[in-house]
C-alpha cells in the first residue's frame, strides 16, 4: 500500500508541483466546540432579524417599477433564436407520409401473405377445414377467397320443397 501512495505522490509531483504541496487535511474536520457554538449563532442571528427596525427591512423606493423592467431585459437576453423551430414544419410533413406509407403498404402485404398461404393449401384440405368448422365461417368469406360462387347460393322454391 505504501508503494502505491509513494507511486501516486510521485506522480502528482511530476503533474502539479503545486497541489503536492499543499498539506494534506482530512476534510470531514470540524473546528473544536462548532457543534456547541453554532446553535447559540443561529439563535443569535435569529434575534437580530427579529429585533431589526421595520425601516431596515423595507424595500427601496421605486423598487417594483424598476423590477418589471429588469426581469423583462433579462428574459429578452436570454431569448435565443432556436434553429430547430424552422424543421418543425419538415418533420412533420415527413411523419405524416411515413403514416400514410405505413397505413397502405400494411394491408396490402397482409392481403398478399394470407392469400399466398391459402394457395398452399390443398382444395380438399380447405373443404375439410370448412366443414368442420362451418359456425366460424361466414358466406362472404368463403365467396371473397373463391371457395363458392354467389350462383350457389341461389336456391329455387322447387329444390326447397324438396
Amino acid at each position: 500500500m505504501t508503494n502505491f501512495n509513494d507511486h501516486f505522490q510521485d506522480e502528482l509531483k511530476e503533474i502539479s508541483p503545486y497541489l503536492a504541496s499543499l498539506p494534506k487535511q482530512d476534510p470531514k474536520n470540524v473546528p473544536d466546540g462548532y457543534f456547541e457554538q453554532i446553535e447559540d449563532e443561529i439563535v443569535h442571528q435569529l434575534m437580530l432579524i427579529r429585533h431589526t427596525p421595520e425601516s431596515n427591512r423595507q424595500l427601496p423606493d421605486g423598487y417594483f417599477d424598476q423590477v418589471e423592467n429588469q426581469v423583462i431585459r433579462k428574459i429578452k437576453i436570454s431569448k435565443k433564436p432556436r434553429a430547430w423551430i424552422k424543421f418543425i414544419p419538415y418533420v412533420a410533413a415527413a411523419s405524416i407520409l411515413f403514416i400514410l406509407m405505413i397505413l397502405v403498404v400494411s394491408p396490402a402485404d397482409h392481403a398478399n401473405q394470407e392469400t399466398v398461404q391459402l394457395a398452399q393449401i390443398s382444395e380438399m384440405d380447405q373443404l375439410d377445414y370448412l366443414s368442420k368448422n362451418i359456425d366460424d365461417v361466414s358466406l362472404n368469406t368463403l365467396i371473397d377467397y373463391g371457395l363458392i360462387e354467389e350462383s350457389d347460393l341461389m336456391i329455387t322454391d322447387a329444390e326447397v320443397e324438396n
